[in-house]
């Protein structure tokens, strides 16, 4: 009899071992996701090991029970820790509802259409900000299952969005693009090619720094680039006809002057004729017999210095004319 008491005892014992080792094993998993698992084991082993002592059942009991309640608290803090990121990063998510740009999802973000060009700043600033929460999402530990699914969720939702943005973003500024290279092409077809040119610059400028589909971005920067060259030709073209009508000009300049310096050369010789007849006449006057000869020759002589006196004043402008034509094809 006594021989199989000391048996249960070592037995109890031996169980009471067992399951003291079961549940410290439980307590290193407190707070894991294989912690439930390991909780049915240890539960199924107070239903089926025996015997087990009344004070080491009692004993065992209360330290796997005190085990469940640290597991509990420390799920508990977790869902709080799981909880407040979830909505941090909800939050977060929420910018990409304010992407549509009619305004419908727009929410504080919400812009008029004069802002377009804006547009590619604020979507790549959404893609950046979906990419940095797809990376907490993914990789936290914080985060549980539940949390984690439902983020995703959105996330996913919000890069529908983005992308439904980017394609309504792209057929606006499409659209604002072609409107500005027609501008620019009616002004080299219209315009004096100086005042084309700014224009030409101007939206160049603006258009290729729209946010465009890369595809859409070289077929513009293309077309600007033919318009350049159309506007380049219609450059030469003007220096040309500039060149033409300067020769023209410088032609008959140079023409008139050579009829101002043969009109001057003709003058001056008849002021040399008018100048040896005064001279011939006065000797004439010094010779004469009678006063009425004298009286004749001097009339010749009045005549002529009047003549003479008309003929220089016409030579003195004559040489300003000759003066200002070779200073106009100097300057020229």
């Amino acid at each position: 009899m006594t021989g199989d008491r000391a048996d249960e005892t070592s037995i109890q014992q031996s169980n009471a071992a067992l399951l003291l080792d079961s549940i410290c094993g439980l307590e290193k998993n407190i707070g894991e996701f294989s912690f439930k698992r390991k909780a049915q084991e240890v539960q199924q082993m107070f239903d089926t090991l025996r015997p087990l002592s009344r004070d080491n059942r009692d004993a065992l009991w209360a330290r796997y029970q005190k085990a469940w309640g640290k597991h509990k608290a420390q799920l508990a803090r977790r869902w709080e820790e799981s909880e407040q990121l979830f909505r941090e990063l909800s939050s977060t998510l929420d910018y990409g509802l304010a992407l549509s740009p009619d305004g419908s999802v727009f929410g504080s973000e919400a812009f008029g259409r004069a802002d377009w060009e804006g547009m590619g700043a604020k979507l790549s600033k959404a893609k950046s900000i979906l990419d940095e929460a797809e990376f907490v999402i993914r990789d936290d530990t914080r985060l549980v299952s539940k949390h984690r699914y439902e983020l995703f969720e959105k996330l996913h939702h919000q890069r529908d969005r983005l992308r439904e943005a980017r394609n309504v973003a792209w057929s606006e500024l499409r659209g604002r693009c072609e409107g500005l290279y027609n501008e620019a092409h009616s002004a080299i077809e219209t315009m004096p090619p100086r005042e084309a040119l700014v224009v030409f610059k101007e939206n160049q400028q603006a258009a290729l720094s729209l946010y465009l589909r890369p595809e859409d971005k070289d077929k513009f920067k293309g077309w600007f680039e033919e318009l350049w060259q159309k506007l380049q030709v219609s450059f030469e073209e003007g220096r040309r006809e500039y060149e033409q009508r300067k020769n023209e000009w410088r032609a008959r300049q140079e023409a008139g002057l050579e009829r101002l310096l043969a009109a001057r050369e003709k003058l001056e010789g008849y002021i040399e004729r008018l100048e040896n007849n005064i001279d011939a006449n006065q000797e004439r006057q010094a010779e004469a017999r009678s006063p009425d000869f004298e009286d004749v020759v001097g009339g010749w002589i009045r005549e002529d210095e009047d003549k003479l006196e008309e003929a220089r004043e016409s030579l003195a402008n004559l040489n300003r004319k000759i003066e200002d034509a070779g200073q106009r094809l100097q300057d020229s």
